[in-house]
């Protein structure tokens, strides 16, 4: 997942820089910064997803049938 995860920011930070006057920068002042954060927020998920995996924590799902009551 991290390679996916690290993938995924690369290809996001590619469309931005295609059109970045699209883009609201008003929490995230730079590209370096997007990529920064987005790293970041990676890296928790990673790091809690090794920790809770035994406890099913995620669920694998997909929107429109997503498995809860509410």
């Amino acid at each position: 997942m991290q390679k996916k995860g690290e993938e995924d920011i690369e290809f996001v930070v590619n469309l931005v820089l295609l059109s970045p006057y699209l883009y609201n920068w008003n929490f995230y002042l730079s590209i370096e910064q997007l990529r920064e954060y987005r790293k970041l927020a990676l890296d928790q998920f990673i790091s809690d997803y090794s920790i809770v995996k035994k406890r099913k924590r995620y669920l694998n799902a997909k929107l429109q049938k997503l498995p809860f009551d509410d």
